[in-house]
């Protein structure tokens, strides 16, 4: 997990910020966000763009009521439920 964020998320950071960030900042935390992060991102063998395609419509629709419908991000490791969710 660690390489591919250098390799694929760090240099846009990097870009955006103006300065080196901090590679730990911005990694998953926990056993569920690694996994997850891991599966659907890093491990995903569609194209960025297509990375959606790896869900499996039954288990998207079976799952969906229970997650919050948008998450904003706040910050590294700052992941909260959009108000009214």
């Amino acid at each position: 997990m660690r390489d591919w964020y250098a390799a694929n998320v760090m240099p846009e950071l990097k870009r955006l910020l103006g300065k080196e960030p901090v590679l730990d900042d911005y990694l998953p935390v926990g056993n569920a966000a690694t996994y997850l992060q891991y599966h659907y991102i890093v491990a995903n063998p569609h194209p960025a763009d297509q990375r959606s395609l790896l869900d499996d419509p039954v288990t998207a629709a079976a799952t969906a009521p229970s997650m919050p419908s948008t998450i904003r991000c706040c910050g590294p490791r700052q992941i909260q439920p959009a108000s009214g969710t």
